[in-house]
């Protein structure tokens, strides 16, 4: 994610049409997990990314770096994992580490934005006041489902001064500002089976290069880039966030993808342990 903008107050630009398309219409969605890890399909999709120096630097540079999954189980804390302005990296790396230390447990990972990029977000610790919002182009967050408490909703946001975990309805009450579900800054949520992400989530880090300046936009993680084997392509994550074309469904598998919902159908949706 890019440096947020920081709001005491949220305007709505005039210039901004409203988002009508309905991506879910089902009021109370029901989100299953992931069945069987040796029964996925790589999604097809063929993507490239612009070759340039500093990518090619990195992964030059990766071979002699920890990985993303040896530094996940090494932090002494999730919040160790925090490397800021790379929170699609946090929580891959935060959901790794939580599914070696709670097997029973299901866990999603939980993307934010909204057609426009621009998603108002109270409690975050880019805010020197908690009740100061930010705005992010995108934020990622992981959810979970206790094995010993199947109703209950969690939320893990290390980002955030909200309690980690959180239950869901309390982060999205504290997290987001009170706008009608058709506005343009309202956000909506693409949730991941975290299985699937780790499997399937690939970035080499260059929507943080400005290759006009030459310079990172934020210092980039100590650990190597993440490329998780079913990842068929260098970077996939511009279609973790894209919430604005509906994808070609005979192109990539709708699993590695997820479901978006609104903020409402996230509150009331039905995760299926």
């Amino acid at each position: 994610s890019i440096h947020p903008s920081i709001h005491p107050s949220i305007p709505i630009p005039s210039h901004l049409t409203t988002f009508t398309e309905t991506w879910n219409s089902e009021v109370d969605p029901i989100i299953y997990p992931y069945q069987d890890p040796s029964h996925s399909t790589p999604f097809a999709a063929s993507f490239t990314t612009t070759a340039d120096s500093q990518s090619t630097m990195q992964y030059e540079a990766a071979e002699s770096m920890p990985s993303a999954e040896e530094t996940a189980l090494a932090a002494g804390s999730d919040a160790e994992l925090r490397v800021p302005y790379y929170c699609e990296e946090n929580v891959w790396r935060l959901a790794y580490r939580k599914k070696h230390e709670f097997p029973e447990d299901r866990f999603w990972v939980c993307f934010i934005s909204n057609p426009i990029k621009n998603v108002p977000m109270f409690q975050q610790k880019a805010s020197n006041d908690p009740m100061t919002s930010v705005c992010w182009d995108y934020h990622v967050i992981l959810l979970t489902v206790r094995s010993a408490e199947p109703g209950t909703v969690l939320v893990l946001d290390i980002d955030s001064r909200l309690p980690s975990p959180c239950p869901l309805v309390d982060y999205l009450q504290q997290s987001f500002p009170a706008l009608p579900p058709n506005m343009p800054l309202a956000p909506f949520f693409r949730v991941v089976d975290a299985d699937i992400f780790l499997q399937n989530f690939a970035s080499d880090r260059m929507h943080m290069y400005n290759r006009e300046k030459g310079t990172w936009n934020a210092p980039p993680p100590s650990y190597a880039p993440i490329q998780s084997g079913q990842a068929n392509t260098t970077s996939n994550l511009k279609h973790y966030l894209n919430f604005v074309d509906r994808p070609n469904f005979q192109e990539i598998n709708m699993d590695a993808f997820g479901t978006i919902l609104t903020k409402q159908q996230l509150a009331t949706a039905t995760f299926r342990t």
